[in-house]
C-alpha cells in the first residue's frame, strides 16, 4: 500500500489509544475517530517498516453509524487531540 492511498475499511476493534482498527491487505490499520462496526474512507499515512500494521486519517464515514456513537460533548473534540473517546457512549 502506498501512502496516502485512499482505502474502505470497516472497523471490528479499539486501539489503546481509541482509534479504530480493521484489517485492510492483510495489514491492520488504525483509524482514529472511527468506531467498531462502523465502515470508513480513510487516508493511508504512515506504515510500519516492522510489523503488519499502518495507520490513516478518516476521510468520511461510509455507512451507518455505531448504535455506541454519541455527539461529543466538547466542541473541541476531534482538533485538540485530548479525550479521544468521547464520540463513544
Amino acid at each position: 500500500m502506498a501512502r496516502s492511498t485512499e482505502i474502505t475499511i470497516t472497523i471490528d476493534d479499539l486501539d489503546l489509544e481509541g482509534s479504530g482498527v480493521g484489517m485492510f491487505n492483510g495489514r491492520r490499520v488504525h483509524v482514529p475517530c472511527v468506531l467498531p462496526g462502523e465502515t470508513a474512507q480513510a487516508r493511508l499515512v504512515h506504515e510500519s517498516p516492522h510489523r503488519q500494521e499502518a495507520w490513516a486519517e478518516l476521510s468520511a464515514l461510509t455507512g451507518p453509524p455505531s448504535p455506541a456513537r454519541v455527539p461529543p460533548s466538547c466542541p473541541a473534540f476531534g482538533r485538540c487531540g485530548g479525550c479521544r473517546l468521547q464520540h463513544l457512549a
